[in-house]
């Protein structure tokens, strides 16, 4: 009888640690500096964007970065991803990564590409959400 309990036990501590894996926060994030989520921020659509939240990663295949930010709009909180050539207070390169960020602001997309879905795009939603 004590075998079936041991099986469970066993069967319930992988649940247990698949779940909270699954909720952690990538150990790659970034602080989105004030003057970055200023500048996302002012390109909303019609007024400049309530943000409660960022979060921030490098592209692992580029120079560029995926900025992440929480809103408050009319319809509840929403996250959207905008790409910036550089986080420093310099002058920066903005576009949107995805239709959330697109349909927030004037940030056009990036030739068009949704990057929806890509590892980078969901790190920074998931350090955001930190």
């Amino acid at each position: 009888m004590r075998k079936p309990v041991a099986t469970l036990s066993a069967g319930a501590f992988i649940f247990a640690t698949a779940v909270a894996c699954s909720n952690s926060t990538p150990d790659n994030c970034i602080d989105v500096p004030e003057a970055t989520v200023t500048d996302i921020a002012h390109g909303g659509e019609p007024a400049p964007l309530t943000v409660t939240g960022s979060g921030a990663v490098q592209s692992p295949d580029s120079d560029l970065y995926y900025v992440a930010l929480n809103v408050t709009t009319s319809t509840g909180e929403q996250t959207g991803v905008w790409l910036v050539n550089t986080l420093d207070d310099t002058s920066k390169t903005i576009v949107s990564a995805d239709a959330m960020a697109a349909a927030l602001t004037h940030w056009p997309q990036y030739k068009g590409q949704n990057f929806s879905g890509t590892p980078a795009h969901q790190d920074a939603i998931d350090c955001a959400n930190q």
